[in-house]
């Protein structure tokens, strides 16, 4: 009884050890070698293995194979015999499959065994054995076996359960190791796949920056190649305006091509803007803004329009909104002329209005919010259009039915207002028109001297200097070389040219000029490149240097800066732009001159050409005219104005005049 206790005890101790081994060791194979082992001397048996069982490689059939064993001195190792492995057991032992495999246990001595079972068995020299099931999620993964060479035994209840236990022990290391292989696997395989990603994204990025590149350089060459015409056509019209001998008329036309060539630019960079959205290349630009100025030139941008289809064009702003704000001007334009354009073109009757809105900031004083809502009471918009209108491409079934547009304009402005720091938003019912509404933070400034903007008909001049200012003009396009010539030579310069790089250091050199005029793509060696080679040559007096660019992105000023330039013109040229810079750099006055036939035309003059024409309009609006000056109502008498017939058109533009001067009082004498 003793004897079979002890048995007990070492079984158990044996056990224990041969699991912590499973457990504690880190390489997998020597665990299982060293609980073999263990078991082994405590069960004072003469083999045991470990089979796995798996499909069979041909034939597919449930097989067996050999992967772990222990054996006694004196025993010989069955390991390496081939027949123990990928042997199905239908060939040998098909009772062992299916006894195994509903979690029963095979024990016994051989000589008690089925024949077939015997010729494997006693071979090998085995008496006695007992094999207990490896089970991993239920699944019959393989056995365990126990052999007894030197004696037949009969296998106890506690050693069957005992040897059991130690079987789901090894089922739990394997399935542990298992789980860490298939985790290894998964993650060398997702290591593949990130660094196969990586790979793929880094050749993706490499081609986009390459569009983008690509995209970037003709995005330059055709702002240069739109540009440099336009600098032509708006540089000439610009030095006409400055002949005096011209009549009022002819100004006024002037203006007008003037005026139209500066939308056709703005339609440039409209262009320009989309592609620079898409590409990142946008940012906000934050200047002083003269509401009024923006207004004004809304007004008149529409007045054709507006006209043209009878309708009434209503502009309005609270009257503690601030005159000079600070903003992105260019982009709240572009917006406002978007949604002006789309209420204009889907509105067939009635009015058409911009509303700003103040809305304070309660803890700065010096911000606010501004409101605008464009309302019209054209044919509306669904519900279901609504969803899709600010998508670009997307137009609603009255614009596809316009045949105008192409469905960027809503795309556009929603980027816009976002950029600006609001949201574009829409109100709309079918028949009964849309409104349109986004809010924008901005600063408030006050007015000074610096914000007033010189318009088309201020003709700035340089006043002469006792010293007279040399000025170097680096171009190689003829027709803006000519322009530059023209404006300049009547104001007492010295003027030297230069067609390409190497031309430009030649005539630097050898005159010392105060001053250079820069076009950054000219041959030889371009702006910049002249640039810091001048600024190198620090034994020579240094030039101030102004770059006259057509480029279309905003950091080229950046990199003109770095260069060692003063100061960045964009083309077309704005001569009063011009002008004011060269007078900042080289310190000369400003003036602004008057033509003598505009001095001729004398107050009596328009006060007669206006009673003429009153006497030739209905008494009705007449009178509606005098007491919309009375109320200091501006929009009511742009409307009444755009119902002037075209012969009057000189009326229209005199009385336009006196309201953008606010000079309400005249309007209200000469209409008595």
């Amino acid at each position: 009884m003793e004897s079979k206790l002890l048995r007990v005890e070492c079984l158990l101790k044996g056990v224990a050890d041969a699991t912590n081994y499973l457990l504690t060791v880190k390489d997998y194979n020597e665990g299982i070698n060293q609980a073999l082992d263990t078991l082994g001397k405590a069960t004072k048996l003469d083999r045991i293995y470990i089979f796995n069982v798996h499909p069979h490689p041909q034939w597919k059939k449930p097989a067996y194979s050999q992967l772990w064993e222990w054996v006694a001195e004196g025993i010989t190792p069955e390991i390496d015999n081939p027949y123990l492995q990928n042997m199905p057991f239908d060939d040998v032992i098909p009772r062992w499959y299916d006894i195994l495999s509903s979690g029963g246990t095979v024990a016994g001595n051989v000589r008690d065994f089925p024949e077939l079972e015997r010729i494997v068995l006693q071979p090998q020299g085995i008496l006695s054995l007992l094999v207990v099931p490896i089970l991993i999620k239920d699944e019959f993964w393989g056995f365990v076996g126990f052999d007894d060479c030197h004696r037949e035994r009969n296998w106890t209840e506690i050693e069957i359960s005992t040897l059991r236990a130690i079987a789901g022990s090894i089922g739990g290391i394997i399935a542990r190791n298992q789980a860490e292989r298939e985790l290894q696997n998964l993650n060398q395989e997702l290591e593949k796949r990130i660094e196969t990603r990586t790979q793929q994204l880094l050749i993706a990025k490499e081609e986009a920056d390459k569009a983008n590149q690509a995209k970037s350089e003709f995005l330059a060459r055709m702002s240069h190649e739109l540009r440099t015409p336009l600098n032509g056509i708006l540089g000439f019209c610009q030095l006409l305006n400055r002949d005096e001998n011209l009549t009022s008329l002819q100004r006024e036309n002037l203006k007008i091509i003037n005026s139209s060539g500066e939308h056709l630019l703005n339609l440039i960079n409209d262009i320009l803007e989309l592609t620079k959205i898409e590409v990142g290349k946008i940012s906000l630009n934050i200047t002083d803004c003269d509401l009024d100025k923006l207004l004004d030139s809304l007004r008149d941008m529409f007045y054709l329009k507006i006209s043209e289809k009878n309708l009434e064009l209503i502009i309005t702003r609270d009257v503690d909104i601030p005159n000079h704000v600070r903003l992105d001007e260019r982009k709240l334009k572009q917006v406002l002329i978007n949604l002006l354009h789309n209420a204009i073109k889907f509105t067939h009757q009635g009015q058409i209005s911009l509303k700003i809105k103040s809305i304070k900031d309660n803890k700065n004083i010096e911000k606010t919010n501004l409101l605008f809502i464009v309302k019209d009471t054209g044919v509306g918009i669904t519900p279901e259009e609504i969803k899709i209108i600010f998508k670009p491409f997307e137009q609603t079934q009255f614009g596809i039915k316009s045949n105008q547009g192409n469905g960027l304009g809503l795309s556009i402005s929603k980027k816009l207002v976002k950029l600006m720091g609001g949201n574009l938003q829409v109100k709309s019912s079918l028949n009964q028109g849309s409104s349109f509404y986004f809010q924008i933070p901005t600063t408030i400034i006050k007015k000074n001297k610096n914000i007033a903007k010189h318009s088309f008909d201020d003709r700035l001049n340089l006043k002469p200097s006792p010293e007279k200012n040399k000025i170097l003009i680096v171009e190689d396009i003829e027709i803006n070389c000519q322009f530059l010539i023209k404006l300049l030579s009547p104001m007492s310069f010295n003027i030297y040219i230069a067609e390409d790089g190497e031309k430009a250091l030649d005539l630097w050199e050898k005159h010392l000029p105060d001053l250079i005029l820069m076009d950054v793509q000219i041959p030889i060696l371009n702006g910049l490149e002249v640039t810091q080679i001048i600024r190198e040559k620090k034994n020579l007096p240094q030039p101030k240097i102004i770059i006259v660019s057509a480029s279309a992105f905003a950091n080229d000023v950046e990199k003109a800066t770095c260069q060692g330039c003063d100061d960045f013109v964009m083309k077309p040229i704005i001569e009063n732009i011009l002008l004011s810079k060269i007078a900042q750099h080289l310190g000369i006055e400003l003036s602004t001159k008057i033509s003598t036939n505009e001095k001729r035309e004398t107050l009596e003059e328009k006060e007669k050409l206006i009673k003429s024409n009153l006497q030739k309009m209905p008494s009705d609006w007449v009178k509606k005219l005098n007491k919309a000056a009375k109320e200091l109502n501006r929009d009511k008498i742009s409307s009444l104005l755009q119902l002037i017939p075209s012969e009057y058109d000189p009326l229209a533009r005199i009385l336009n005049k006196m309201i953008k001067e606010y000079d309400f009082e005249q309007i209200i004498r000469l209409t008595q």
